[in-house]
């Protein structure tokens, strides 16, 4: 049992997680955060590395039940209102929704898929390793990942087209299929 942090420190040579392994990684954190949304009615804003620990290599789990916002409204028009303060974190993937003025005062509210944005992010970084996508304490990027070529070596893959339909700019488009 690891966080995810010190399994990607630990395969520094292969530059990613294998295609496999990281496809069941994704299946038992999106039913984790599934789960949350659909019967518990909460989401995450934004995930980091320490946040999700690794079973066995076979299992994901999120840990950080600091990080839990309850869900309002229903459907389309589902919202998380932050009420407290979202500390800037080393292997954080922060949405572009909890960036500039918008975030300067409490409490202020997000689309439910902002969490989709940061949980994109996160599955693209395991598969590629690619710094560019590994935030920064402050820094708050916008990446078109298909424009800038950053999946480029899992292009065509389920992996691929996941991370895309999460991090959809618009974020009313973004979805977890």
């Amino acid at each position: 049992c690891e966080t995810l942090r010190q399994v990607l420190e630990s395969r520094s040579e292969v530059k990613c997680i294998e295609h496999d392994q990281l496809l069941n990684l994704v299946k038992t954190l999106y039913a984790q955060m599934y789960n949350l949304e659909t019967t518990h009615r909460r989401t995450v804003p934004y995930i980091s590395l320490d946040d999700i620990v690794v079973v066995n290599d076979a299992f994901a789990v999120f840990i950080n039940d600091d990080k839990l916002f309850q869900i309002n409204g229903i459907g389309q028009e589902e919202t998380i209102d932050v009420t407290r303060a979202i500390g800037r974190e080393d292997g954080a993937f922060y949405p572009p929704e909890l960036s500039g003025d918008k975030i300067a005062s409490l409490p202020y509210t997000v689309n439910v898929q902002c969490a989709y944005y940061s949980f994109g992010m996160m599955v693209a970084y395991c598969a590629t390793l690619n710094p560019q996508l590994l935030m920064k304490s402050t820094a708050i990027q916008k990446l078109n990942l298909k424009k800038e070529g950053v999946l480029s070596s899992i292009e065509g893959t389920k992996l691929y087209w996941f991370i895309l339909r999460c991090c959809a700019s618009n974020p009313t488009k973004r979805t977890m299929l």
